[in-house]
Order: C-alpha cells, then structure tokens, then sequence
C-alpha cells in the first residue's frame, strides 16, 4: 500500500472517525478493512502524524496536510539507509531532470475576471477566472452569455456560494442583479463602471466638472481634481485666488509636483515618484531617498527603515516578493545569499552551477558523491544524482520542513510516494489508477481524495470522502471542480481538477505567479512559495 507524496490516505478515514465517538460502522467491526488511518493529534508511536508545517497556508485555507509514517514502526536494518526518514516535501520537482511529455497535465483555467475585468464574449467569471462561452462552468451548466445555465446572469438565481458570473452582476438577496451602472448598486468591493464612485452603496457619477473625483482622483477631458471636485481643463484650481494655479492636461500648476504644495484631496500626481511630506511634495523611491506609498522603491531597490536600499545582490536585502538576482537566493533574515556553487544554496528551481545537483537544498559539484545524513545517493551527473529522483528510484532529500516532508523526484511527471515496505520512492504520476502529479495535476482525469487520479467517468471517491464521478473541468460532480465547493468533509477537503486549491470551502485556482501556492507549498515555472502566494 502506498501514500502519495507522503499525505493520508483517506478512504479509511470514517473508520477512525467511528472508533473515536465510540460509533458502530457496522459489519464486523473493522471498519470496513481499512489498514492506516489518519492522526490528527501530531503522529504517536504506531500511528500516522500528521505535518502542517512543512505547508505554507493562507488564511482561511484549508489544505490537505502532509502525512508521514512513524518510524517506529520500521525496523533498522542496518547497512541500507532507511528511505522512509528522508526529508521530502511535495514541492517543485527537481528541475535538472528532463520531464517525461508522455503525461501532460490538464491546462490551467482561463484569464483572470473581476468587477474591472469583464470575461470576453459572453464568457462567465468563476472565482476569478473565466470559462469560455459554450464550456461546462465549474458550479454546473453551460456558460452562456454570461450565465451558468440557470444561475448567474442577471434575474437569474445566484450560483452556489452566493456568487453571479454575469459582467456587472452581484448577487442580492438570492438572485443576480445588475450593478455598476449609474443609479444602480455598486458591485463587489465598491466598484462602479467607468465614469461612476461608490456613494453609500449607489452608484453615482463622478469626472465632470464640479462632480465628485473619480477613483484615483481623476477626472475626464483633461480636468485636474482639487479638494476632491473636478476643475475644467483651462478652470482655476480652488477658485478665487486659485492657491492652485490653472488645471491643465489633468494637473493644476500651482501643486502636486516634487518641490510645490500637495493638492488638496489628491496629494502629489505622480505616487511612483514622490509623496506627500509636512504638506510638500517630495521625491520617493529612488535609491536613498524615503519610501513613496505603500513602502514602495523603485525597481532593484526594497523599503527598509523606510529608505529605498539596493536589494538583490549576495549580502543584500531580498527584493520585494523574496526575489533575488541571478547567483543569489533569499535566505533567514530576508538576506540574499550566493547560491549554486558546491556547498551553498541551491537556486530558484532546485538548480546549481556548473552541472552541480541539488540535494537537501545543498548544491553538490559535478562529479562527487551525493551525500545526505550519512547515506550516498550516488554520483552527481549532469544535474542528477545517479541514485535518486527518477522513476523506481528512491526520492532524493528535500530542505527540511517539518516532521517526514515528503522527498523531491525529477520530472513534471514523477512524485515521491511513501511504501510501506520500500519507503519513500518516486514513481509516475498523472494517468489514470496513478498518483496525482504535484498541484494536484492528472491528463484528462480527476484527482480524487486518495491523492489518485481516476478516469473521466470513473468514481472520483468512496462512501464517507464525498465526490461522484469525474465529469468534464476535472469536476467530481457537485464539487472539486474550479468554483465548486471542495469535496470530503471534516477538514478533509480536497479539490479535483488540476491547479486548484481548497479555500474557505471552496475551490480556488493555485500555483501561478500572484496566485495562492497549491497543497504542499507547490508553484509552477519554477516559482517559489512565500507566505502562501506564488512568486
């Protein structure tokens, strides 16, 4: 029996479920002939523990926990290092072993959608993304003009979740109803369509000459916004006196620029380059001066006891969103370090210099013994040790997050997976009766609770995991799908398509850059997983 990249194996869940509420499940007692469980508790001696940490969680998510066995239940054999102790993790694969394109997992959904950015051509807007007119919608129902089949568009009912996926709709009540407009409600997040300000809920309209300042504060045909009214382009800003010279081309003369008074209401024009300091417009962002708004620097530069400071080199401040430059990584301290050469960090994607491999977050040189906790992997080659990572193999060691992180194998299609008998090793992943490939990803097929992909049209579950059959959008019927609300119950919940994460009870898109990081702190591209965003 096997674990897939070290997590649970949750068919036999309800057994232990039943047995600790002290709950008849009927038959013989045995719970149906389940032979592992899961234990929330942090993993005793005989049981299964389970591993939190080693998963970067946003708040409100809910992930599917890494799963390890006790290693009290092994015996040393001696001689043979115990594969099941290697670190893991479920991460990004090693990027120096050459995928095989045999599995190719499902596409990630559509563009992103929200109350700015409508889905083209009568497209639908799920959690964010849009499925394309005439595709299957991950709530149910054909996206027609807008409308899920019979939820979403506008007079329609809301769709599950409370949610509409008709442009310029919210829901209200029960049913979908226009918004955005002039006169009518404002939509998600007190937005309006151009030319309209949220004011207590209604949408109103801002821009014109003597109307209130459009978000932003702008105004249109060239009108500068002042004390928080739009002034004609040619007008005095401020009136009698003008104390802010003549509008011109969206700007009075007079304030807002770096050396003049702020404007009243608007501040300085251009917040990429200064900021309002004791009432005057200041330069911002460049290298040494004050941080402009929001602690934000110019690029090649981070926010630091708010000055702009050089970020990115060896020795260096990471750079906004943990990155540094070419040669270096971020390590403790948002420091960067050189990475690649022998003994230092691996770089971004598991990679090293001069054909060195990675291993345990360690770059060991080209031609050298792989060496971790005292047991050889072999020799390191072009990338890869000889004795780790690939198909049949065992799986190479990964940095250490926490209690067993599963190991790291090389190739899109290769995940590590725990055996009772062999421990952990890599095998292939992502076609049908395989492990799901890491992001949750399978060609064409579910990932089901048991972290296994089946078949479309195959059961997706058992009875007591929740899921009915794999439909079209890698849905499990009612849930899993993008959208949809996750499959399983008891903070086992777990989504089914690929690229999708359990969040808040429903399933979200993850893995891509800006995105949340999928179970097991899993990014695409060779992206990097900090507090719970792909970067």
């Amino acid at each position: 029996m096997t674990l897939t990249g070290g997590r649970e194996l949750r068919s036999v869940l309800p057994f232990f479920l039943c047995a600790a509420l002290a709950v008849a499940c009927g038959g013989d007692g045995d719970g149906g002939g389940g032979d592992a469980g899961r234990d929330t508790s942090g993993g005793t001696d005989g049981q299964m523990g389970v591993d939190m940490a080693a998963t970067d969680m946003a708040a409100g998510d809910t992930v599917r926990p890494d799963t390890a066995v006790d290693m009290n239940m092994m015996t040393d054999t001696g001689g043979t290092p115990d594969t099941m102790t290697n670190p893991d993790t479920g991460g990004t694969p090693d990027a120096s072993v050459t995928p095989d394109a045999s599995v190719t997992p499902d596409a990630p959904p559509g563009p992103a959608c929200g109350p700015s950015m409508p889905c083209a051509a009568g497209g639908c807007c799920e959690m964010g993304r849009c499925t394309a007119a005439g595709a299957t919608c991950g709530v149910g129902g054909m996206c027609m003009n807008g409308s899920c089949g019979s939820c979403g568009g506008a007079g329609q009912d809301c769709c599950t979740g409370s949610t509409c996926t008709a442009s310029s709709t919210r829901c209200s009540g029960g049913t979908c109803i226009a918004c955005g407009g002039l006169g009518q409600a404002c939509c998600a997040s007190s937005t309006c369509n151009a030319g309209g300000l949220c004011d207590a809920n209604i949408c109103k309209a801002c821009g014109g000459a003597g109307e209130a300042c459009c978000p932003g504060s702008t105004c249109s045909s060239g009108g500068c916004c002042y004390g928080g009214s739009c002034v004609v382009s040619g007008g005095m800003c401020g009136g009698a006196g003008a104390p802010g010279g003549t509008c011109s081309a969206g700007k009075c003369s007079n304030c807002g620029n770096v050396g003049q008074p702020c404007c009243p209401g608007s501040g300085c024009y251009d917040p990429a380059t200064s900021r309002c300091s004791g009432g005057t417009c200041v330069a911002c962002g460049g290298l040494g001066q004050s941080c402009c708004a929001s602690n934000a620097c110019g690029a090649g530069s981070v926010c630091d006891a708010n000055v702009c400071k050089t970020c990115g080199g060896a020795g260096q401040p990471c750079c906004p969103g943990n990155v540094c430059g070419t040669g270096s990584v971020c390590g403790p301290g948002d420091m960067c370090r050189a990475c690649g050469g022998a003994g230092q960090p691996c770089c971004a994607g598991s990679t090293c210099s001069a054909g060195g491999c990675c291993l345990g977050a360690s770059c060991v040189a080209a031609g050298a013994t792989c060496m971790q906790g005292g047991a050889s992997y072999g020799m390191c080659t072009s990338g890869k040790c000889s004795e780790c990572g690939g198909d049949g193999q065992r799986c190479c060691p990964a940095a250490m997050g926490g209690f067993n992180t599963p190991g790291v194998c090389g190739g899109a299609d290769v995940v590590c997976v725990t055996d009772f008998v062999q421990g952990n090793m890599c095998r292939k992943c992502g076609g049908a009766m395989q492990p799901c490939c890491p992001g949750n990803s399978c060609s064409g097929a579910c990932c089901n609770g048991s972290d296994q992909c089946v078949a479309m049209g195959a059961s997706c579950g058992s009875p007591g995991m929740g899921g009915d059959m794999c439909a079209a959008g890698s849905s499990c019927g009612t849930c899993g799908g993008v959208g949809q609300p996750c499959c399983g119950f008891f903070g086992n919940q777990w989504c089914s398509a690929s690229l999708t994460a359990c969040s808040s009870d429903m399933c979200v898109v993850c893995g891509g850059s800006g995105e949340r990081c999928c179970d097991n702190s899993f990014c695409t591209g060779g992206l990097t997983c900090g507090s719970g965003t792909c970067r």
